[in-house]
């Protein structure tokens, strides 16, 4: 059984005001009672598992999705418009998914640069809204939000972020058979987006995926009262049992985990599930930040 709390508590809350050119950043909701929730976090962490739950739960994902693929079957529960504003705008920082920007001023995303994406951004949120018409919850999947979350802050109000947490050593082996990365490389990506996603989103529930798989009876109803569907918690547990895990612990973590990186990536994965407040460590995560502000 779970035997601690999960590292979230809602003490501990992105504020909006305190960031640079909130002032205009707009809500774009018609209805006043729409919620709008995020799911982030590093790539091959779960994120197209936890969208679709929330999604079994009642919230609406939109159309325009992302076809299955063989690493995915059941779905991405990604949207193209979205994807495709992501990918802009890393390109446009001189970076990319696995490359993430390096260097970036503290005030990059008010950039006038970047109106014509915003109002592309903006389209892009109004179009899900459409889509949900008479939904009280939509929910937007995309792990790049973890590494452009600045940039959509001065987009729309988010309610609350789900960012899936997953083994680093797990992902290193996923991005390796996927990708051909090389551990180093998959651990340092892991520590960008999780570290940013973390600090940056808005009211950021952690979800160890390991917990949501053995404890789902616990985990489930969390995120359930984050997102604000609690009428839709057995549904999902429905779904769950249904599914066969598809990520599968390996045993080639002995030949990865001396890497330095793969370490350090391990011991923030620990500190992020060990129960701890996020404020309690979020001085640690913001001192690691600095290594690509």
């Amino acid at each position: 059984m779970h035997s601690a709390p999960l590292p979230w508590h809602a003490e501990w809350t992105y504020n909006p005001a305190s960031t640079d050119g909130s002032a205009r950043r707009p809500d774009l909701r018609e209805s006043e009672h729409m919620r709008l929730i995020f799911v982030a976090g590093m790539h091959r962490s779960g994120t197209s598992l936890v969208t679709e739950l929330i999604h079994t739960m009642g919230a609406s994902v939109g159309d325009n999705l992302l076809e299955p693929a063989d690493d995915n079957p059941h779905g991405f529960f990604e949207r193209h418009d979205v994807k495709r504003v992501n990918d802009i705008l890393l390109s446009r920082l001189g970076g990319s998914w696995d490359r993430p920007p390096i260097g970036l001023s503290a005030s990059w995303h008010d950039s006038g640069g970047l109106d014509r994406l915003r109002s592309s951004a903006e389209a892009t949120i109004n179009s899900l809204f459409d889509d949900a018409a008479g939904a009280e919850t939509c929910v937007v999947k995309d792990p790049r939000f973890s590494l452009t979350a600045s940039f959509w802050n001065s987009v729309v109000v988010v309610d609350a972020t789900i960012v899936p947490l997953r083994d680093p050593r797990e992902v290193a082996q996923s991005l390796r058979h996927r990708n051909g990365m090389a551990p180093q490389r998959a651990a340092a990506l892991w520590l960008r987006y999780t570290v940013d996603a973390v600090l940056e989103l808005p009211c950021p529930l952690i979800v160890p995926l390991n917990e949501l798989v053995s404890d789902p009876e616990v985990i489930v109803p969390r995120i359930a009262q984050v997102v604000g569907l609690e009428d839709g918690v057995e549904n999902a547990l429905a779904m769950l049992r249904q599914r066969e895990r598809n990520w599968k612990p390996t045993d080639g973590f002995a030949a990865i985990s001396d890497d330095p990186t793969v370490r350090l990536a391990s011991a923030v994965f620990s500190i992020l599930t060990s129960g701890q407040r996020l404020d309690a460590i979020a001085p640690m995560l913001e001192s690691l930040a600095t290594e690509w502000r």
